[in-house]
């Protein structure tokens, strides 16, 4: 996890990166549960490194949920017009953050909070590909 660490979320003059304490094992086992799915390992490792993150991935806004608001916060702005998304965070702007469950792999992506199922852009299937993508500016 140090590897993506300091390949993507570095602070900058103007910005200081916020990373929360690490959520423990069983914290992300009854998150998994209670979703239904299991975690794609890399974001596993990125929760049990920090249970939660605000700041910036080489300019664009990130914030993602600690473990234990996702839950209540997917059933909030997924549930009823998006089901198969598990959300994760925003770019404090009108997207989500979102894991795709429709078919394996899962997808991490963005879906805008107006829009259709149709909307979702897919970033990559790992936590890696979707911080990449985030970072080098190709999410559209």
């Amino acid at each position: 996890m140090s590897d993506i660490i300091k390949k993507y979320f570095h602070d900058t003059e103007d910005n200081q990166n916020t990373f929360n304490s690490p959520a423990t094992a069983a914290q992300i086992a009854e998150l998994a549960s209670q979703l239904g799915i299991e975690l794609p390992t890399d974001y596993k490792d990125f929760l049990a490194f920090s249970n939660g993150f605000e700041g910036e991935v080489n300019g664009a806004i990130v914030i993602l949920d600690p473990v234990e608001e996702i839950v209540q916060n997917t059933e909030d702005n997924c549930g009823e017009l998006f089901p198969w998304a598990v959300y994760l965070g925003t770019n404090g702007n009108l997207e989500m953050f979102v894991l795709d469950t429709r078919k394996k792999p899962y997808q991490f992506g963005l879906l805008p909070s107006i829009g259709t199922a149709d909307d979702f852009i897919p970033l990559g299937d790992t936590f890696e590909q979707f911080i990449g993508r985030l970072y080098n500016d190709t999410a559209f």
